[in-house]
């Protein structure tokens, strides 16, 4: 199953601040964090995006930006997003 990878692996901030996880989200619709209040790392393992990637993974989309995406260039097998994101994080953790 093909899923979008913009959850796991990419990360859109704004001249405010503001996080958003796609490019396509230039409205901030979704916000999932703030620059100037957090770190990436809060950011990118916050409670938000993990939310938006369980999402992801059940397949409810019904938020928006994702529920009328028109980029399917993000979208990947799930199970490789998975691989990448388990093995991405053990490099990071062994860089701390």
């Amino acid at each position: 199953m093909k899923i979008c990878s913009a959850p796991w692996f990419n990360l859109t901030i704004h001249s405010s601040g503001k996080a958003v996880m796609c490019c396509i989200d230039y409205k901030l619709e979704y916000i999932v964090g703030d620059t100037n209040e957090q770190t990436l790392e809060e950011i990118l393992y916050g409670e938000i995006l993990e939310r938006v990637r369980q999402q992801h993974l059940s397949g409810s989309l019904n938020f928006s930006p994702c529920n009328k995406c028109i980029n399917k260039h993000y979208y990947m097998d799930r199970d490789e997003i998975l691989d990448r994101w388990n093995k991405s994080n053990e490099i990071y953790k062994r860089k701390i």
